[in-house]
């Protein structure tokens, strides 16, 4: 679902640049990182899972016409703000 050189952004990991590091990561999440992690596409513009937050992904035209992930950022609904 990503393209090659995808961007993924987490507050629970480093950031993930590339489809090679994203996958590395998503396997790392379901085979014990995160449990009862579940992505589900509400409707298109939003998606919801079990863990409260909001997800944002860009996606990108391939040339063969099909559209992959190109950037993905998950966040928490938790605030913390900036140190002073």
């Amino acid at each position: 679902m990503f393209t090659l050189d995808a961007e993924l952004y987490s507050p629970d990991a480093p950031p993930a640049l590339g489809r090679a590091a994203i996958e590395a990561l998503h396997c790392e999440w379901m085979h014990g990182g995160v449990p009862d992690k579940e992505l589900r596409v509400i409707q298109a513009g939003g998606s919801r899972g079990k863990v409260p937050g909001t997800s944002l992904e860009v996606w990108q035209r391939e040339d063969d016409g099909s559209w992959r992930i190109r950037m993905c950022s998950l966040n928490s609904d938790e605030y913390e703000a900036p140190p002073e």
